[in-house]
């Protein structure tokens, strides 16, 4: 409530069709109305959800008895539960199930209505580029996995089980396909990492990386789709899994991108073979007025070509302002990135790069990166700076609980970058430990 949040609240029914007993009817009743008259008043609370995938289920999962499952579905969900949420909380939005395209049993996990769930990156070890073949409205769930970093990891696993499968990180994985799927999408995206800390530390860029392609994609389409959710936000043990945040409160690459891709004002770039277009996606209710600045540059900074242009995006609407097109020879689509900034005034706002190839290809040179600390009481400002360009730094703190401001972002050549973060410790500097991609191969 106090963070103006909006709660998506399921009831607890998941991929399963229940018996209506009259005894199983009459504990569900009295479960939903305690907790309904529990969470009722928040002003958080944006719609009650029936179910999780119950209704695809009964469509789409050829199930048995299905008269009998379309017949137990109905009643639960369309008679039941509605009479009882009106009778105490008429105000509430009532969605059946998700997905659902609010025609019981109607193409269920459509793109074309209600809401969907999508999990072919991921189970279907489909592409990231998929993503772009679809258009839901509303995406109510889509996820990929990562390892939790090193400092968790080891809170339940000697270094001996240093192996992702080891019997203690398979005791700890509960899907028992994705250790595999993790090294698939390592395969698609980078190169083969050089030990296990390096192994951790790029399948949570695998999980940034999927989730933030996903999210542009869907942003891009203000007006058809009109929200994303990921699956998962936290864990109840230390484990891999989908989460973005790991039992340890600690943040992974995911939730320190989604600070940015799920910002107000976005900056997305959608790249081709020799191309890329910048597109706006302005989520407030007042239009943004500002300056584009982008530019080709080499990993050592120097600039190939470069431009500006003044662009008006109005309220609550997405618009593609540019579009470049480069001559590019193979060797330099692996040496070159492009980068794109909105500027308002005298504030950079928000910005994003992309390359022409998957970062595997890229010519990425071994950097050094040196590092100043100021402090200011508790407050300490890290300054970074870079001899050639970095992809996915990372900071971390072996030794601490120390969370930054930013992490796991790009650092261009000769180019300053701050961040802060809060402790008594002004010692922390030589503990410090700051890695890139070209780190986990080389």
């Amino acid at each position: 409530d106090r963070l103006g949040l909006l709660v998506w609240q399921d009831l607890m029914f998941a991929c399963s069709i229940y018996e209506l007993t009259d005894d199983f009817i009459e504990e569900i009743h009295w479960e939903i109305i305690d907790n309904i008259r529990r969470i009722r008043h928040h002003p958080s609370l944006a719609l009650i959800c029936g179910n999780n995938e119950n209704e695809v289920a009964v469509a789409d999962w050829n199930i048995p008895s299905l008269e009998y499952s379309k017949a137990s579905y109905r009643r639960q969900y369309h008679e039941l539960i509605p009479e009882w949420l009106t009778a105490i909380a008429p105000e509430l939005i009532y969605w059946p199930s998700s997905p659902s395209s609010g025609h019981m049993f109607e193409s269920p996990n459509s793109d074309c209505s209600g809401d969907m769930h999508y999990w072919g990156v991921w189970h279907n070890t489909e592409p990231f580029t998929y993503y772009r073949k679809y258009y839901p409205r509303f995406m109510s769930e889509f996820g990929l996995q990562s390892f939790p970093e090193l400092k968790t990891v080891k809170t339940f696993a000697l270094e001996s089980d240093f192996n992702i499968f080891s019997k203690v990180m398979e005791h700890h994985q509960k899907n028992s396909t994705a250790n595999s799927k993790i090294l698939t999408y390592i395969g698609m995206m980078f190169r083969y990492p050089k030990d296990f800390s390096s192994l951790l530390y790029v399948s949570q860029l695998i999980q940034a990386e999927g989730i933030r392609y996903g999210v542009e994609h869907m942003r891009r389409h203000y007006g058809r789709c009109m929200g994303a959710l990921y699956w998962q936000l936290n864990d109840c043990w230390p484990v891999a899994s989908w989460s973005s945040i790991d039992y340890y409160h600690r943040y992974k690459a995911l939730h320190y991108h989604s600070s940015k891709f799920y910002q107000p004002i976005l900056l997305s770039l959608e790249e081709g073979k020799d191309e890329v277009m910048v597109h706006i996606t302005n989520d407030c209710l007042s239009a943004v007025h500002g300056q584009i600045k982008w530019q080709l540059e080499t990993f050592s900074g120097e600039v190939i070509q470069q431009g500006s242009l003044s662009v008006s995006v109005s309220a609550q609407q997405a618009v593609r302002v540019l579009k470049r097109t480069f001559q590019l020879t193979e060797e330099e689509r692996c040496s070159t990135v492009f980068r794109a900034e909105l500027w308002v005034e005298d504030d950079c706002i928000c910005s994003n790069q992309v390359s022409f190839v998957p970062d595997k290809h890229l010519e990425l040179k071994k950097p050094t990166i040196t590092l100043k600390l100021n402090s200011q009481g508790a407050r300490q400002t890290l300054e970074l700076e870079s001899d050639t360009f970095c992809k996915y730094v990372e900071i971390g703190f072996p030794k601490a609980e120390v969370r930054v401001s930013d992490n796991y972002f790009c650092l261009f050549a000769h180019e300053k970058k701050h961040v802060t973060f809060e402790t008594k410790n002004s010692d922390l500097l030589s503990e410090i430990q700051v890695r890139s991609l070209v780190d986990s191969y080389l």
